[in-house]
């Protein structure tokens, strides 16, 4: 991925992010994980996403006690046949709560 395409995709989460704060009270809560891993191989439905080779992949999520939250995670990866790719990155924004009290 294009550093200008990861550059972009950080400010759109720094944006979503930023965006559950607003017009919430001060008193209000939030929670701020994060992972990382090296694997031997990064296998996704059965198949190799990088060759039979090691892979380095990382994510953080955002979660604010209204239930909203926001994820990112990434990886590296080399495909075959080889598209040029070397990185991907998934990201997630939702809601976690109750619809009703029942």
């Amino acid at each position: 991925m294009p550093l200008k395409n990861i550059q972009t995709t950080g400010k759109a989460i720094a944006v979503a992010v930023s965006g559950l704060q607003l017009g919430v009270a001060t008193s209000a809560q939030a929670q701020v994980s994060g992972s990382a891993a090296s694997t031997s191989d990064y296998v996704w439905r059965g198949s190799s996403q990088t060759r039979e080779k090691p892979a380095i992949q990382a994510g953080f999520k955002y979660a604010h006690e209204s239930g909203l939250f926001a994820s990112m995670r990434g990886s590296n990866v080399k495909f075959k046949p080889d598209n040029g790719a070397s990185s991907e990155f998934g990201i997630a924004l939702g809601w976690n709560g109750k619809i009703t009290d029942k």
